[in-house]
């Protein structure tokens, strides 16, 4: 990260914050729990480590990352599909028929 041109500053505390916010976003997508927030948080990671490898020109490292920006995009975009969590298991609402007999959903 020599190369990057980023106030000195700024790395220490985001390399302090960094484990702490991968153990919370993992473990809460590991349980299915607040599965948006999570997911939200942690394309955000994705996002700041993309800025900064893209600054450091590390284009090896991008590659891999924007690999990870993508599974997190179809895990949000397909979060309605969700079955096996928490967050599924929490909020559960009760079905109700349509007027054709069917089931809405």
């Amino acid at each position: 990260m020599a190369k990057a041109p980023l106030p000195k500053w700024i790395l220490p505390p985001f390399a302090a914050a960094l484990p702490w916010a991968e153990a919370t976003i993992g473990l809460l997508l590991l349980l299915g729990l607040f599965t948006r927030f999570a997911l939200v948080a942690g394309s955000l990671v994705m996002i700041a480590l993309m800025a900064g490898i893209t600054l450091a020109q590390n284009w090896d490292v991008v590659g891999i990352q924007l690999i990870y920006c993508a599974i997190y995009f179809v895990l949000l975009t397909h979060r309605g599909r969700n079955v096996y969590s928490l967050d599924t298991v929490l909020h559960r609402r009760p079905q109700t028929r349509n007027y054709r007999g069917g089931f809405l959903d």
